[in-house]
């Protein structure tokens, strides 16, 4: 009897051991502390680089985690190896739970696109992806996946000279892989659209229609936004407003049944429109002796994507709105709001904040203040919580910058420089109760693929 009480003893204490072993043994190859491997309810789903890179590709994990970090899954981890490269590259995340994403195997040291396979994952919160699709030498992407979780739309690019695009569904379990349309660009031309690049953005919640967004090599905001019968293959444009497009992503709201989007018009002071004019990236060039006229410019509106209606949520004549992401109820519509005079110097004079506008009501709320030498996007919605980035940038003082100011050009000798750090951060939408869920050093930065906040 003693002998057996030992023996228990003894492999109790062996078993203690080896899980010591095994827990340090995981710890040793994930720097990211807190990390549990258990199902999070209302969570966050972002990737988090381990190296500094200017994109998705290279070493890094998708992780899972709650609304304040304190509960983390890594649901895939890529490191860069030998030559062999595992790279995401496109993603999606759905209503029912579903996250998808991209990466590429490289073969040889040919990048890019020279012998490799193109791989498509599905996962949930519980995380173990599993592989559905495996191309070689094809390009798959921009995947989206249906609300309710069952249907995968993507481009494929065959690796050719004339780079032809073909629209592809299937369902999300990898089966019944159909060929939607072959050629799509000459589709357009022949309907009368003459754009370079469609990309798919969404689906109807009835599965039956795709929705994709237009673009081409030198424009830097959207064209429009088209719809594609799965059925009959037809090409529809839809008519969103008369004004041009921002370069905010669109945003629909959790049925699909609308879509927000920001538009702008920038004038001179004669009044008329500046082609391709906006406040980023891509502003005209204007002359010293020229000055600009804002006047009721800048939009958020939405369309209802059944009735075709269009309402302006929200109009300014000085301040611009991007980066527009719907509540997960519907009901509200959270944006970064910044100063549209500073347009050609945005990171030094910081944005205005984060604000949430009432969708029906129209009522407007701050949710956190901007500052210099920052930027703020927000992500995802948790509940009754915004989970947003915060970008901090360095002062540079070496030298002098031209800043156009909206009205003439300074010298300024303080201006925006390398990025510091990146926070991942959730806050209540009455600006209380602020927790930063993870961080990021120098030359890295997040990617939010969105949140799992159902039931």
């Amino acid at each position: 009897m003693v002998n057996k009480i030992g023996r228990i003893k003894l492999i109790i204490t062996i078993f203690f051991i080896l899980s010591l072993l095994v827990s340090c043994q995981k710890t040793d190859q994930n720097p990211d502390k807190n990390i549990v491997n258990t199902i999070i309810k209302d969570s966050i789903v972002y990737f988090k680089p381990l190296v500094d890179i200017s994109s998705l590709n290279g070493d890094g994990n998708i992780i899972i985690s709650n609304f304040d970090g304190a509960n983390k899954n890594i649901i895939q981890t890529f490191y860069v190896i030998h030559n062999i490269l595992y790279i995401l590259d496109f993603y999606d995340i759905s209503q029912s739970g579903k996250i998808i994403f991209t990466t590429i195997k490289e073969q040889k040291e040919k990048y890019p696109y020279l012998d490799y396979d193109m791989l498509l994952w599905v996962s949930d919160k519980s995380g173990n992806p599993i592989n559905i699709l495996t191309l070689k030498d094809k390009h798959l992407a921009h995947p989206k996946i249906s609300p309710d979780g069952t249907k995968i739309t993507y481009l494929l690019s065959n690796n050719d000279q004339d780079f032809t695009d073909q629209l592809w569904t299937m369902d999300i379990n990898g089966k019944d892989n159909k060929l939607i349309i072959d050629k799509i660009n000459e589709r357009l031309e022949q309907q009368g659209f003459n754009r370079l690049f469609l990309i798919p953005v969404a689906w109807s919640k009835d599965n039956l229609k795709i929705y994709l967004v237009s673009t081409s090599d030198d424009e830097h905001t959207p064209d429009g936004l088209y719809e594609i019968n799965v059925n009959t293959k037809v090409i529809k444009k839809i008519e969103l407003s008369g004004k041009q497009l921002g370069r905010s992503r669109l945003s629909f709201s959790p049925d699909h049944s609308q879509v927000a989007y920001t538009t702008y018009q920038l004038k001179t002071p004669d009044n008329i429109p500046i082609a391709n004019s906006g406040p980023f990236a891509g502003a005209p060039i204007i002359q010293e002796n020229q000055t600009l006229k804002f006047g009721s410019l800048f939009t958020i509106s939405v369309t209802n994507l059944n009735t075709g209606s269009t309402r302006e949520i929200l109009e300014s004549s000085r301040n611009g709105f991007t980066n527009l992401i719907w509540s997960n109820d519907g009901t509200k519509i959270a944006y970064t709001l910044f100063d549209a005079e500073s347009v050609n110097d945005y990171l030094t004079s910081g944005p205005l904040g984060l604000f949430i506008v009432d969708v029906n009501s129209g009522e407007i709320s701050k949710v956190v203040e901007g500052k210099k030498f920052s930027w703020l996007i927000p992500q995802a919605w948790l509940g009754d919580r915004l989970v947003y980035t915060e970008s901090i940038y360095s002062t540079n003082n070496e030298g002098s910058r031209v800043v156009y100011t909206g009205s003439n050009y300074s010298i300024t000798t303080s201006y925006a420089g390398n990025k510091i750090s990146e926070e991942l951060v959730s806050i209540k939408i009455d600006g209380s109760q602020k927790q930063m869920i993870d961080s990021v050093s120098e030359g890295k930065y997040f990617t939010v693929f969105g949140s799992l906040d159902q039931p």
